[in-house]
């Protein structure tokens, strides 16, 4: 295939690297190309082996990049998505495939025009592994590959057919969603994130310097898992609601293999791949300031968390745990996308992708969008 990867981070790199040894015509879209080598190297920590590959091409120009791929393939951050998609839809044919790597942010919204032109858009609930750039351009480290993934589609008439192809590209077992709210709404980083941000940066004001910044995962906390479960528990009150099949958006101590908040904290620190992670946090004097331009930050709360906090607003389902952290994050960020004391959304709202400004504003709406 002729695929297109938008996104030159970590994910990007990684995939770029994915797709061309299956032969496929790989085209890499930057913003600066002159950053990149010729050949990339690709390191798993699984097998402790490397390969080295060659894209077909690296380019800045977005026309190039997008009029003659068969598939694109969206590594942006949440925040970018729609910026790109803006610039591109003219560009992009009728026809093309559509993947957002993960899913959520509330894609499916932005992505109208395309659908429009019968393109097909496709999402993950979560990435195939942890990935990290040792040198950008360059050289990407990948580690702890699933066994398994799952993924939604809209329409949903091409779900299989998409989880044939991913399963190709991937070498990875791809089970297919019943939905694409399964996808939106999986309590991935939009919870586990904004969960261990808050408790690491809770008593953040102007002024305040920490001496050091614990590792995000590794000194990971049971105060953190509790507040993780209680918003996982929300997210479940509005599953509840919607008479949709959400079957497939496990409860985070099913998925991490746990019956409580210890086994959880104690489930975290044992990852393998989640060691080593810093927490978002910049130097300051002597000390450290949170990162609040990190994606952490910028796309796991506003492309998350208060998307969550959108669908309870239409559920009527009262969130006090998230409602906590989104009050902390827009207090640190001078935003208001969500007015926690009238229950509506804020000011800021219009910068994102909320079933609110799509026209979605009953839970028949719910049920009716995701049913197509």
């Amino acid at each position: 295939m002729r695929i297109t990867v938008v996104g030159a981070g970590n994910v990007g790199t990684l995939v770029a690297g994915e797709f061309t040894k299956k032969n496929n015509s790989v085209t890499i879209y930057t913003r600066d190309k002159s950053r990149w080598q010729s050949e990339i190297t690709v390191y798993d920590k699984d097998t402790e082996t490397e390969y080295k590959y060659k894209p077909t091409k690296i380019t800045e120009d977005i026309v190039e990049a997008v009029s003659d791929a068969e598939m694109i393939f969206i590594t942006l951050p949440a925040f970018a998505i729609k910026n790109f998609i803006v610039k591109a839809e003219e560009y992009i044919k009728e026809g093309t495939i559509i993947g957002f790597y993960p899913g959520t942010g509330g894609v499916e919204f932005i992505s109208k025009g395309l659908l429009d032109k019968n393109c097909v858009i496709f999402g993950t609930q979560r990435i195939c592994s942890v990935v990290r750039l040792k040198k950008y351009g360059e050289y990407v480290v990948t580690a702890g590959k699933r066994k398994d993934i799952y993924l939604g589609a809209i329409p949903h008439s091409k779900v299989d057919e998409l989880c044939t192809l991913f399963a190709s590209l991937f070498d990875i077992d791809t089970h297919p969603l019943p939905n694409y709210l399964s996808v939106t709404l999986t309590p991935s980083n939009p919870i586990l994130h904004p969960s261990r941000l808050y408790t690491l940066f809770k008593d953040y004001h102007e002024g305040t310097v920490y001496e050091k910044v614990p590792l995000f995962y590794e000194d990971w906390t049971d105060e953190t898992s509790k507040l993780l479960i209680a918003c996982d528990e929300e997210l479940h009150q509005i599953l509840d609601k919607i008479n949709l099949d959400t079957s497939f958006i496990r409860p985070l101590l099913e998925h991490y293999e746990s019956t409580n908040y210890k086994e959880m904290t104690n489930k975290i620190h044992s990852i393998k791949s989640f060691k080593g992670i810093t927490s978002p946090a910049i130097s300051k004097g002597n000390g450290y300031i949170p990162d609040i331009d990190n994606r952490y930050f910028s796309a796991d709360v506003p492309y998350g968390l208060i998307i969550i906090k959108a669908f309870a607003l239409i559920c009527n389902v009262e969130t006090k745990n998230i409602d906590k952290i989104i009050d902390w994050y827009q207090s640190i960020t001078c935003k208001e996308y969500i007015d926690l004391t009238k229950n509506v959304l804020g000011k800021d709202s219009s910068y994102l992708s909320l079933p609110q400004l799509y026209g979605i504003s009953s839970i028949t709406d719910i049920e009716k969008y995701y049913s197509n």
